[in-house]
């Protein structure tokens, strides 16, 4: 299983080990399914993050790291492989961020495929850029 959550207590461990967003055969990590574990822990309880990720969805991974930035307890994140892309932001949410000796980041601008005319790609430049800043804000 490349997703999973448990709680015990006061402590909770989410394991982020799959993309994020789900894929066409549905896998991967979605934001719901995030939510979904999130409210079967204890509110406020400390929280472990675990992320082992290549990225993904930029839109599943913002409202992940919005969830998570609402959880009430203390959050430690941990890089146990790789934070690629969309999942070094989600890595960002955490209180205390340890990333192993042999860990990565990857962070890159936002980019994807469009087709079409000019004022289409034009657009689709605009809002690239949109994602980009709010990346960087993040």
């Amino acid at each position: 299983m490349k997703f999973f959550a448990k709680a015990a207590g006061k402590k909770a461990e989410l394991f982020l080990y799959d993309a994020i967003g789900a894929d066409y055969f549905g896998d991967g990590i979605t934001a719901k399914s995030v939510a979904d574990a999130l409210a079967e822990f204890t509110p406020k309880a400390d929280l472990d993050i675990y992320i082992n990720s290549p990225g993904g969805s930029v839109f599943d991974g913002i409202a992940i790291y919005n969830q998570l930035a609402r959880w009430g307890g203390k959050k430690t994140v941990h890089i146990d492989g790789i934070a690629a892309s969309i999942a070094s932001v989600i890595a960002m949410v955490g209180d205390e961020i340890k990333i192993a000796e042999n860990g990565l980041f990857m962070i890159h601008s936002a980019w994807g495929i469009t087709v079409g005319n000019a004022a289409e790609m034009r657009k689709y430049a605009d809002s690239l850029d949109k994602i980009n800043g709010t990346i960087l804000d993040t």
